[in-house]
């Protein structure tokens, strides 16, 4: 439960930062474990929208990655309506010792 909820924390992180993709991946998509628990969608503690990027969908992308939604909202000034920017990534799980870490290998094609 607890590593559920430390990966969990970590993909709700992500709409938050920039995405880092690396040339060399610490493993291969394919020796990835998939985990079903992690599917659906992801909002915050009270179940609502209360930041940008919630809710996160998790959706099933290959029997190793998953595809993961959500959206950006931004404003050039304090006065415009926020533009809504959708997003996507695919991405999957390396277990290094018991610790399982969100990668993105890139965009789905």
């Amino acid at each position: 439960m607890r590593r559920h909820l430390l990966l969990t924390l970590a993909l709700l992180l992500l709409p938050g930062c920039t995405i880092y993709t690396s040339a060399v991946p610490l493993a291969e998509a394919a020796a990835a474990p998939f985990d079903e628990l992690l599917l659906g969608e992801w909002a915050g503690p009270d179940g609502d929208e209360p930041a940008d990027g919630l809710p996160l969908r998790v959706y099933r992308f290959n029997e190793h990655e998953y595809l993961v939604e959500w959206h950006e909202l931004t404003s050039a000034l304090s006065s415009d309506p926020p533009k809504r920017t959708d997003h996507r990534a695919r991405m999957f799980i390396t277990k290094i010792d018991s610790v399982r870490v969100p990668e993105h290998p890139g965009s789905p094609r």
